[in-house]
């Protein structure tokens, strides 16, 4: 799930705790000597990529083995464990010292079928572990996990004392929560949260011009969508907000409908693009998301999307850029081509500032 983001920082204060898999996320930004990642954005050491990207949020079978033995060294594993992971039973034989589950919301349905073959493909992880956490907020999944009888303690939202405002949002309250519990959990302490803990490369990653902010995000689901444009409206009262995002192809169709929803219900102005279309026509993927929809402005061309938006405006604005986060390609007609929304807001967000 959407990787946690304090897990390693945290972490630097549990040197004396036994190697483990920890089923959730994290990017860790030093403490590199004992601490790695296997998640959505590669096998991490602080910003280091120390392995080739597997190519999945969670490594196969085989790869997993092989990349738990290569990183044997390493007194921690932080691992992000996908639904697919489970189906599958990737993590066979794997043992799991603590457990996050962060969210249910739609997603993977062209894999899963359905929301309750999808719960039931992810609570799988109850199985792989003896202390299961789960976010407070969640008050569906917290109800199907009661109707099935799965054991869990629930992680409560806290307001932790951090110097990023993007940790003020109450989604990341609640991953910085989760991962709190997780790593006191595994230490068998009570840890102390650095003030300057970061976020995950692309996870409201934000670039600001005069009054404007300009923040590239990994929401890809209509939950994300929502909680993402939502939230930062909360948070910047006074600004109007504006939401660039796409779907990608060859997955779940119903969603795409459902994403213009979250957008257009919490954003001042929506741009649709492409994502990733991967074998499907973009252009098609575009008339799914708009439906019967009217004066939606649209771009095949994400890169002319972006473009589009990130300018000057009359009143403050938060431009939010959805969907693809820290990745750096894009992949079109089953080609991955160099593509990265970091690079170029930032790119753009520079040439505003030579303008002013």
């Amino acid at each position: 799930n959407e990787a946690a983001p304090c897990n390693i920082a945290l972490m630097r204060q549990a040197q004396s705790v036994k190697k483990g898999v920890r089923s959730s996320g994290g990017t860790p930004r030093e403490f590199c000597t004992i601490t790695v990642t296997v998640g959505t954005l590669g096998v991490m050491c602080g910003e280091d990529e120390i392995l080739p990207n597997p190519g999945a949020t969670t490594p196969s079978y085989l790869d997993l083995r092989r990349i738990t033995n290569e990183l044997s060294d390493y007194e921690y594993m932080c691992l992000e464990v996908s639904s697919h992971a489970l189906s599958q039973d990737r993590l066979k034989g794997f043992n799991i010292e603590v457990a996050g589950w962060t969210n249910l919301t739609q997603d993977h349905l062209d894999y899963h079928g359905d929301m309750q073959s999808y719960f039931e493909a992810k609570k799988k992880i109850s199985e792989k572990t003896d202390e299961l956490f789960v976010v407070a907020s969640q008050g569906n999944l917290l109800k199907m996990l009661d109707d099935s009888k799965t054991k869990y303690t629930i992680s409560e939202r806290i307001s932790f004392n951090v110097e990023n405002p993007a940790l003020k949002l109450r989604y990341n309250e609640d991953n910085l929560a989760l991962s709190y519990d997780l790593c006191c959990s595994a230490a068998k302490k009570e840890l102390n949260l650095p003030k300057d803990i970061s976020l995950p490369k692309g996870r409201f990653t934000s670039f600001k011009n005069g009054n404007d902010y300009f923040v590239v995000d990994y929401a890809h689901t209509p939950d994300a969508i929502e909680k993402l444009a939502a939230e930062t409206r909360e948070v910047l009262k006074d600004y109007m907000v504006v939401t660039v995002f796409g779907c990608g192809g060859d997955r779940d169709r119903t969603k795409r409908p459902l994403m213009l929803k979250a957008a257009l219900e919490n954003s001042d102005e929506v741009i649709v693009t492409s994502d990733n279309p991967r074998t499907e026509d973009p252009q098609q993927i575009i008339n799914d998301i708009i439906g019967g929809h009217e004066n939606i402005v649209s771009f095949v061309d994400r890169a002319q999307a972006i473009t589009h938006a990130v300018r000057k405006y009359e009143q403050k604005t938060v431009v939010l850029i959805a969907g693809k986060g820290h990745e750096e390609y894009q992949d079109i007609a089953g080609e991955k081509r160099f593509f990265s929304d970091i690079a170029l807001v930032e790119e753009l967000v520079g040439k505003l500032k030579n303008e002013s």
